[in-house]
């Protein structure tokens, strides 16, 4: 029927699409949400002597850690990074 939800059926849907997580996080104040082969081809230059880890996940938080040690304007996801706005 045009106009009526299931309630229920409409938060499973939010919760398994990740749109939940999306609002928690951006609550959080980590409106900066880049792939991690986005972000790592971006700031990528910034890693020149360095060693370079495979793994994108890795790459991200080996680049992250070097000028953000503590992990405070930073968040790493199952595919994404999340950050501060000033890292956008």
């Amino acid at each position: 029927m045009p106009e009526q939800f299931d309630e229920g059926v409409v938060q499973n849907q939010l919760r398994y699409s990740g749109m939940l997580e999306m609002v928690k996080i951006r609550r959080a104040g980590f409106p900066v949400r880049r792939p991690f082969q986005e972000f790592y081809l971006r700031y990528k230059m910034l890693l020149k002597n360095c060693n370079i880890p495979e793994d994108g996940k890795e790459r991200c938080t080996t680049l992250l850690k070097l000028y953000d040690d503590c992990n405070s304007h930073w968040r790493l996801g199952r595919s994404k990074v999340s950050a501060l706005t000033h890292y956008s």
